[in-house]
């Protein structure tokens, strides 16, 4: 699975057509987890001072058992919320 924004800038159909399938679908909590996996350790941080060693393990989902489905982790899903807030109003500011 590649990160929506990759398969956005990759789409043959980039900046051409808000009907491709990647402008459509929703962001899932998988792609957020993945692209928080993502982030380069040796990033600098930005204006609001994260770093990826921060954020990863706030993310990172924990198994209470052994083969059994754990839940998303709050901050991931509060990232969750603001990448679908920002790609439904088309605004990042």
């Amino acid at each position: 699975m590649t990160f929506r924004w990759e398969r956005l800038r990759t789409s043959p159909a980039f900046g051409s057509s808000d009907d491709d399938e990647n402008v459509r679908a929703d962001i899932s909590v998988a792609e957020v987890e993945e692209a928080v996996a993502k982030l380069r350790n040796d990033a600098a941080p930005g204006e609001d001072a994260l770093t990826a060693r921060m954020l990863r393990p706030l993310c990172v989902r924990v198994q209470s058992r052994p083969g059994e489905d754990s839940e998303p982790r709050p901050l991931t899903m509060a990232l969750h919320r603001l990448f679908t807030l920002c790609w439904c109003s088309k605004t990042i500011s």
